[in-house]
């Protein structure tokens, strides 16, 4: 049977409402596509923003106000899509990197929908966790500005649905990639003989740009002969494949030895561009007809100067010997919640992010005075990293945090965390950590209003 004959037959069918017959006859027009499906579940904050609106309400008490030419933070406590909603009034289009560490529905309950733990045995259990994330995410993008990028922290239990989701919402071409973080040494789940000892970031743009990359250091640049054109390196003249002309001798002007590329290789450029490089004295001959010409390569020539992130992110414990330059190189999950501690005194949060890690994400993604946003805020971890950074390049970054007062976790853990961060505090060892003090703090609290209280 076609098309056409179903909706005929539904048009006719008895004993269901037009709203039924119309949703049915949707379904047979949906065309099939590649990616994501799965069914959304309202949520309770959904029907609330049906005839409320989100407002923010600062609570004064709260504030840490130091220098009025300092960056000003906020930290706002309520459910988070009350908060993303308020923003779009005051921040679309504003937001330059945002970082989240959601929940990843492991379902060991440390997610929750419409008030309810989630555990594994529910069957509806991505479903629930997909319409929630997409919600979000939907607002994120509309936050970002044009350059602005997006990191979300995710294991392998939603990673794959993850992926396809934010390639439906960003673009899949607008996706940076992912990094992979090593975040333990000690092995799990001897049941299976596979530990899983790595958490994914996922990236993605507004628009696809560029990071910041790593700054090259050309520490092999010298200028031993003081060219004018400044320092350089002696690099290989070869190539691997022909472009033409290029297998021939290349003769030394001032002794007359003859050099033929290596066997198997060919000379970059052909006979007239390779004297045209030799009178600019970039051939650097060896002394012995046994050696191989080299070229001069100049710093200040160099069409890039940094490297590209690599996609590892790698224990900092890594001897010096086998780093590489482009890498970034973080501490396990486990220092995250030791650094807490200092901060707070107890154990306080689990797992969270090192500041290190978000320090780093925030090298690469922002500038001086960008406005960064974490909606899953925990406890704090990107605006104490945000503080850091401008401590470290004397940026004026604003951070934005979003968090719920789930068992005071707002109140307890994410503003005490900064405020003792920006006023200083005493450490486990009853060593006195200065403050960062050049820095401001507001805090707000989400609530609804009914929409003609607003007016």
């Amino acid at each position: 049977m076609n098309k056409t004959d179903l909706i005929q037959k539904l048009e006719q069918l008895k004993g269901i409402s037009d709203e039924e017959r119309m949703f049915l006859i949707d379904l047979i027009n949906t065309r099939k596509k590649y990616g994501l499906v799965w069914e959304d579940k309202t949520e309770n904050v959904e029907e609330e923003l049906r005839d409320k609106i989100p407002v923010l309400k600062e609570v004064e008490e709260k504030a840490i106000i130091n220098d009025t030419n300092s960056p000003n933070h906020t930290i706002i406590e309520g459910e988070n899509l009350y908060a993303l909603t308020s923003l779009i009034s005051t921040h679309q289009n504003l937001i330059d990197v945002i970082y989240i560490d959601p929940p990843y529905n492991t379902g060991s309950k440390e997610f929750k929908y419409n008030d309810r733990s989630v555990d594994k045995d529910d069957s509806y259990r991505h479903s629930k966790w997909l319409s929630f994330m997409h919600k979000r995410l939907q607002i994120a993008k509309r936050l970002l500005s044009d350059k602005g990028v997006i990191f979300i922290s995710i294991d392998d239990n939603e990673r794959a649905q993850l992926r396809l989701l934010c390639d439906e919402i960003f673009g899949e071409e607008n996706c940076y990639g992912e990094m992979a973080w090593l975040t333990r040494t000690g092995s799990m789940d001897n049941v299976t003989n596979f530990s899983k000892d790595h958490e994914s970031i996922l990236i993605y743009g507004k628009t696809l740009g560029r990071l910041n990359g790593i700054q090259r250091t050309f520490s092999r640049y010298k200028n031993p002969d003081n060219d004018p054109r400044g320092a350089w390196i002696a690099d290989n003249l070869s190539a691997s494949k022909p472009g033409g002309n290029t297998l021939y001798a290349v003769v030394d002007p001032g002794t007359g030895n003859e050099f033929w590329p290596p066997k198997g290789r060919y000379w970059p450029y052909n006979p007239e561009t390779m004297m045209k490089k030799i009178d600019e004295r970039r051939i650097l001959f060896p002394k012995t007809a046994e050696g191989s010409p080299l070229i001069k390569r100049f710093k200040s020539e160099a069409k890039f100067q940094t490297l590209p992130i690599s996609s590892w992110i790698i224990s900092e414990t890594t001897p010096e010997s086998k780093r590489k330059n482009n890498t970034i190189y973080a501490t396990y999950n486990t220092s995250g919640t030791k650094e807490l501690q200092e901060i707070l005194g107890d154990k306080v949060f689990e797992h969270p992010k090192p500041t290190a890690l978000i320090m780093q994400l925030l090298e690469q993604s922002s500038d001086a005075n960008s406005t960064i946003l974490d909606f899953f805020a925990g406890s704090g971890t990107t605006l104490h990293a945000t503080m850091k950074l401008n401590n470290k390049d004397g940026g004026n970054r604003k951070c934005i945090l979003i968090t719920n007062n789930e068992n005071g976790i707002c109140e307890n853990v994410t503003y005490k965390r900064n405020k003792n961060v920006i006023c200083g505090y005493t450490n486990n060892k009853g060593e006195f950590v200065n403050g960062l003090i050049a820095n401001n703090l507001k805090y707000y609290k989400a609530i609804l209003v009914h929409q003609e209280c607003s007016r």
